[in-house]
């Protein structure tokens, strides 16, 4: 969003209160309009894959030009946690709507340091809370915060986490989050037969291609993929890669949905921060925890066989 607008600190006259002011660049539409043009007509020779990626890209900066909509994302978080009750450890600024407009967006202004350059003790807490923060986003409330860069994560002096810039997130229907649950249940489980329908679910594969997808020997690929590798070590760019060696492979049927692009930018970047606290930190072996409670928490048919695959 730095390209975009531009935060200044300021206070209100009527009380003194310290609030962040966002103002929208001018002809900022014009200009990425045209990067994304001529990057497009670039690229669109070479790769189809990056041509879906970058009018993904385009539509989540118009979605960014509207500060109404940014607003109206920090305010469903700010809500989501406090219905779950987890309020008093994560929040987002809060919107000050009478002076907010679709080129304006202004907050309470939040003290704190980076997450990911703090020396306090607290950190490693921190940094499980960001993780399952993120999780509850792209598993739960199903709209999934897309920017978090070390600069929008920050711990306050009451070592709370504060969440910044919600002017790209991500709506995660509930059938795509039990898809990724079906999806990680079947990893575990070493259950690779299913692993070409999971992929067809996720939007990886068209279903019409689901028959030269299991012909293509990616079941085997991924069996073999997965007896290779350490899920208590492995990293969110191991995962990447992975899906990247099964698209090279079978270019013909597989291709990257935008959404993995988003979700998987945004885990790198928490784990990131953990292993900047902690040298042995493994996200994925993290995740677990989160996804076991959660699987325990919904009575769905698709939930309760993910589980079943899970645990035995």
């Amino acid at each position: 969003s730095a390209s975009i607008g531009q935060v200044y600190k300021g206070k209100l006259r009527k009380d003194g209160m310290e609030v962040a002011v966002k103002v929208q660049r001018p002809k900022v539409l014009e200009n990425v309009a045209l990067d994304l043009y001529v990057l497009r007509s670039i690229i669109a020779p070479f790769n189809t894959d990056f041509v879906a990626l970058i009018d993904a890209w385009g539509s989540g900066f118009v979605d960014e030009l509207d500060y109404r909509a940014e607003a109206k994302a920090t305010k469903d978080f700010t809500k989501a946690m406090k219905e779950r009750g987890l309020d008093s450890v994560v929040f987002a600024p809060e919107v000050m709507d009478e002076l907010s407009s679709t080129h304006v967006l202004v907050t309470k202004w939040v003290d704190g340091e980076r997450l990911s350059t703090s020396n306090e003790d607290d950190v490693p807490r921190l940094c499980g809370i960001a993780l399952n923060t993120y999780l509850t986003m792209l598993l739960d409330t199903g709209t999934l915060h897309c920017d978090p860069h070390p600069g929008n994560l920050l711990r306050t002096p009451e070592g709370k986490l504060c969440i910044l810039d919600w002017g790209m997130v991500l709506d995660v229907p509930k059938d795509l989050q039990l898809s990724l649950l079906e999806f990680i249940a079947d990893l575990k489980a070493e259950n690779y037969e299913d692993v070409p329908m999971d992929l067809v679910k996720l939007k990886f594969v068209p279903e019409d291609k689901l028959d030269e997808l299991r012909q293509s020997g990616l079941t085997e690929m991924a069996e073999d993929s997965m007896s290779r590798s350490d899920s208590t070590t492995s990293t969110t760019v191991d995962v990447t890669t992975k899906i990247e060696q099964m698209r090279q492979q079978n270019t013909n049927v597989f291709s990257i949905p935008d959404y993995f692009v988003y979700m998987s930018r945004a885990f790198a970047t928490l784990e990131g921060i953990g292993l900047s606290s902690n040298s042995n930190y493994s996200i994925l072996k993290e995740c677990y925890p989160y996804i076991s409670k959660r699987l325990l928490t919904d009575d769905s048919p698709r939930a309760r066989q993910a589980l079943r695959m899970l645990i035995y």
